[in-house]
């Protein structure tokens, strides 16, 4: 193959739409969404009206390590503080497989937050493009 190997063994398209219509159920016009992952946007595009944190929308690309929060919303940007702040705030999570690390343990408690079971069609994929869901109880 010229193009190198394939990246994953399963119809993508096909398992980001299940994915979306589970997002869609569980997030419903208005709910705070955080987003965190390279592909945690994908579900956005089937439940519109959630509200997002923009500067997540762009990853770590959006990402600065500078205390001046209110500079760096007015200017696209977030850091920890905000992270924390929205992540306080947020209903739903979006949470990249290669993310989740970052998480356990620390943030998402069985107490606090219930992780919604998706289809694992992606599971031949990089685990950058696996998601998974969680929802405040």
């Amino acid at each position: 193959n010229s193009q190198g190997p394939i990246a994953c063994e399963t119809n993508v398209l096909a398992a980001y739409e299940e994915i979306g219509r589970q997002f869609a159920g569980l997030a419903p016009p208005g709910t705070p969404v955080y987003l965190d992952g390279r592909v945690a946007d994908v579900p956005l595009l089937y439940a519109p009206g959630v509200v997002v944190l923009p500067p997540q929308v762009n990853d770590v690309f959006g990402y600065m390590d500078l205390p001046d929060t209110d500079w760096l919303l007015r200017n696209g940007f977030w850091n920890e503080a905000i992270a924390l702040e929205w992540r306080d705030t947020a209903e739903v999570f979006v949470i990249a497989e290669d993310r989740l690390h970052n998480w356990d343990d620390k943030y998402i408690l069985p107490q606090d937050l219930e992780q919604l079971q998706l289809p694992q069609a992606v599971s031949t994929c990089p685990v950058e493009d696996q998601l998974h869901l969680f929802h405040r109880k």
